[in-house]
């Protein structure tokens, strides 16, 4: 209970209680989850959750050492790494949002906020020992400054988004080998909105996730404002889409070129991964009114949202899960999502995914 007010502000994005009238007749599974103990104290709210190297790896800012490493199915600890600060073995400002184990590379891939650079890292574990090594750091375009999101193919490609007034793009590749970037703007077919609107609307309005597959050269942008998916190859040529029936009642509404209200807007794909065959968006079942009718009882007990798409950009599931849920991550090897609850420390919550039909 002692994080509820420390998690005040991502619950008023993102509460989940209610359906939603646009997902009538979509099939839903209601999962319960199994529950993992990490032997280790004051795991509290982590800002990221992935796997790496068969290893889950936790990351928060705010912590002296930023990664925090488990054996999985055990929960033991194994330690920690990344300490934050200005040494030369220290990081400064890490952008969480962009901390992912990259599926083609196999190592972790962050983005340096002040410095603008990419870091690779990567770590051996050998029983209760983390080895941690920080490879050559890259620097970006300054154009590209305030990366929102990033992933990475291989060791030279990156495809990010930014909401910087100097990139006109809604997306943009950058190439490491030889610093070359191209943008990529398209706003098409989400809503009758002016697109002439400002860095900091489009921001907001525009919020979205990346998610690479696992083997292939494909990635998928999930919107936060809209339930839809776009699938790219990495060309940025547009391989399909896929989107819930409009609601036009919920929609943002643009009060001038500066200004958007939300409150009737329901928030989606607040944390995403991916699997070989689908991509899974843990969204919200409620707006911001409705959030803010809640009472503290109801929030804790809430329960969360997450939509499955496949790679051919058709939505087949929705799964409702049994507690409220801020952080996902798929494991292969088991076939689940493993999931961290806001309110309970030092748990994770392991939902199977058994029941849902491979791709044809």
């Amino acid at each position: 209970m002692k994080n509820l007010f420390l998690f005040f502000p991502f619950l008023f994005l993102s509460a989940c209680t209610s359906d939603t009238g646009s997902t009538e007749g979509l099939e839903t599974m209601a999962l319960e989850a199994t529950v993992l103990d990490l032997n280790e104290s004051e795991m509290i709210l982590p800002e990221q959750l992935f796997f790496h190297d068969g290893y889950i790896v936790s990351a928060h800012r705010q912590r002296k050492n930023i990664f925090r490493v488990f054996e999985f199915e055990s929960g033991k600890y194994l330690g920690e790494f990344g300490s934050s600060g200005n040494g030369p073995d220290e990081y400064l400002d890490i952008i969480y949002r962009s901390i992912k184990s990259s599926a083609t590379a196999n190592k972790i891939i962050a983005m340096e906020g002040s410095s603008s650079q990419i870091l690779s890292i990567d770590f051996k574990g050998s029983n209760s020992e983390i080895k941690f090594e920080r490879s050559h750091s890259i620097q970006v375009p300054l154009n590209t400054l305030f990366i929102n999101d990033a992933i990475f193919f291989g060791d030279s490609l990156m495809i990010a988004h930014s909401n910087s007034d100097l990139m006109e793009g809604e997306l943009f590749t950058f190439d490491l080998r030889d610093s070359s970037i191209f943008e990529f703007g398209d706003y098409s077919n989400l809503g009758d909105f002016n697109t002439n609107l400002s860095a900091i609307v489009k921001y907001e309005l525009y919020f979205k996730k990346l998610i690479q597959h696992p083997t292939e050269r494909l990635f998928a942008v999930l919107y936060s404002k809209y339930n839809k998916i776009r699938i790219f190859d990495l060309q940025l040529n547009l391989v399909s889409e896929g989107y819930l029936p409009d609601d036009h009642i919920n929609q943002p509404i643009i009060r001038n070129e500066r200004s958007v209200d939300y409150s009737n807007t329901f928030s989606y794909n607040l944390d995403v991964d991916a699997s070989k065959d689908f991509i899974f968006g843990l969204s919200t079942g409620n707006t911001r009114s409705e959030y803010s009718a809640m009472s503290t009882d109801e929030i804790v007990k809430a329960t969360s949202k997450v939509f499955v798409w496949n790679w051919k950009g058709e939505l087949v599931s929705k799964l409702v899960l049994d507690q409220p849920v801020s952080l996902i991550a798929y494991h292969e090897e088991t076939n689940s999502l493993v999931a961290v609850n806001p309110f309970i420390d030092n748990q994770l919550f392991i939902y199977p995914l058994s029941k849902l039909k491979e791709n044809e």
